[in-house]
């Protein structure tokens, strides 16, 4: 059985979520897409307070009928989740070029009235990028790192490579960067923790950050 992809939901307020469950609820077509995905929601007061999800394969973000001035003012949000590799935009005023140059010029915006119709051009294109990029970038990343062929990072790899990149670690700090990809702690990274990885943004899991391991990006 398909490993069924996850997607984040990121609204401005908890509504957001509502107003999922209802263009689902309305079209035949986006809860057939649906059935494929694992959902996850988050919204700004849950990032206030410091909720942080980290386990998604894109982000999908409903704008809806807010203003460039509204967007700015829960700026930090969006940010934090525009770094993922795979995001779509779904608005309703004319904002594409103003979000393309505030969070990124690839941005792909869909401006629509429609929400299930925007929905599911989001979900299409996210589920086409994910697999672009899972074949052409992630494996070609892991393959780096995972010098002998094994299917696994360790530690001797991770700190032989970071020296050949010019970020030559410590014991204690290859240590420390094994333990921050490592999420089932058996002592390596698989490609399903590189991944994961990967596809959030490259951010910590751990509060640490990860700047040494962007160079094998």
């Amino acid at each position: 059985m398909a490993e069924h992809l996850k997607v984040l939901l990121v609204s401005q307020e908890q509504k957001g979520e509502h107003d999922w469950s209802k263009a689902v609820s309305s079209n035949d077509q986006l809860k057939s897409l649906t059935l494929t995905l694992k959902s996850k929601h988050t919204w700004f007061e849950k990032f206030q307070e410091g909720g942080r999800i980290d386990t998604f394969d894109f982000v999908i973000f409903n704008i809806g009928d807010m203003t460039s001035d509204d967007v700015e003012m829960s700026e930090e949000l969006y940010q934090h989740y525009s770094a993922a590799p795979v995001t779509a935009w779904v608005i309703k005023s004319d904002m594409a070029e103003w979000i393309q140059s505030k969070f990124s010029s690839k941005a792909h915006v869909i401006q629509t009235e429609d929400l299930a119709a925007g929905l599911i051009d989001a979900i299409n294109h996210c589920s086409q990028r994910y697999n672009e990029i899972y074949e052409n970038d992630v494996k070609t990343a892991f393959a780096k790192f995972d010098q002998d062929g094994s299917g696994a990072i360790d530690k001797n790899e991770l700190a032989q490579l970071s020296k050949d990149l010019g970020f030559e670690l410590t014991e204690e700090q290859a240590s420390e960067a094994l333990r921050d990809l490592d999420l089932n702690n058996d002592g390596v990274v698989d490609l399903h923790e590189f991944k994961r990885w990967y596809f959030t943004g490259m951010k910590p899991y751990n509060g640490t950050r990860r700047t040494m391991l962007k160079a094998g990006h």
